[in-house]
C-alpha cells in the first residue's frame, strides 16, 4: 500500500476517518513502562489479606501488635507468612491516623553539636526511619534538670522509646525523678535504652 503523505498517522495506531484512535498498535516502550510500574508497586494490606485468604480486618488485626481482638495462632502465622513473602511493610502514617499516635523514638544527648553524639543521632535516626518511626532529638546541653524536663515531657507524650546516649548523674534527686519517669514510660509499654553505663541499670 502506498504511503499517504497527507496522513500524519500512517500506521494502525492513528485515528480513522471518524477521528477515533485505532488501538491495533502498542509500542514496546509502553509495555516496558507498564511492566516497570507494576514491579515498583508496593504491596498493601489488601494484598496480604488476599494472599493469606483472610479478610482485610483479620489481616490488620493479625499484624497489629496492639490488637486486643482474638486471632488464632494459625491464622496469625498465615498472615505473617504472606506479609513476609510479599515484603509488606505497614504504613506508619495510616496507623498513626487510626490510633491518633505517631510512633516516635526520642534520643537524649548531652550536646548535639558534639561529633560523638551527632554520629549516634545520625545512625539511630536512620535505623528508626527505616522501621517507620519518627525521631525526636533532645539535647540537654549537659544540664541534668533540662534532661529531666525532657524525659518528663516524653513520658507524657507516650513516646515509643527513649534512647539515652550519655551517662546520668549519680545524685539522689535526679535518680529518683528519672526513675519515676522511666517507670511511667515502661507502664504504658515504652522502651528505654542506655548506650552508656547509668546507675539506673537500664538495658544497654
Amino acid at each position: 500500500m502506498p504511503h499517504d503523505r497527507g496522513n500524519p498517522f500512517p500506521f494502525s495506531g492513528g485515528p480513522d476517518r471518524c477521528g477515533h484512535v485505532l488501538r491495533g498498535c502498542v509500542s514496546p516502550t509502553s509495555r516496558t513502562r507498564r511492566a516497570s510500574r507494576s514491579r515498583l508497586k508496593l504491596p498493601i494490606l489488601s494484598d496480604v489479606a488476599q494472599q493469606a485468604a483472610v479478610s482485610l480486618t483479620t489481616a490488620s488485626r493479625a499484624l497489629d501488635p496492639d490488637n486486643d481482638h482474638p486471632v488464632s495462632d494459625r491464622t496469625r502465622a498465615r498472615v505473617v507468612a504472606a506479609a513476609t513473602a510479599l515484603a509488606y511493610r505497614p504504613n506508619p502514617m495510616a496507623r498513626a491516623l487510626r490510633t491518633r499516635r505517631v510512633p516516635t523514638i526520642a534520643i537524649v544527648v548531652h550536646d548535639v553539636t558534639d561529633p560523638y553524639f551527632a554520629e549516634i543521632v545520625r545512625g539511630a535516626t536512620a535505623a528508626a526511619s527505616s522501621r517507620g518511626f519518627l525521631t525526636v532529638v533532645c539535647s540537654s546541653d549537659r544540664d541534668p534538670m533540662t534532661e529531666l524536663r525532657y524525659v518528663e515531657m516524653l513520658s507524657l507524650s507516650r513516646v515509643s522509646g527513649v534512647i539515652f546516649a550519655g551517662g546520668g548523674l549519680d545524685e539522689a534527686h535526679y535518680r529518683r525523678r528519672m526513675g519515676d519517669y522511666a517507670r511511667s514510660i515502661a507502664h504504658y509499654g515504652g522502651a528505654i535504652v542506655a548506650l552508656a553505663p547509668r546507675s539506673e541499670r537500664w538495658p544497654a
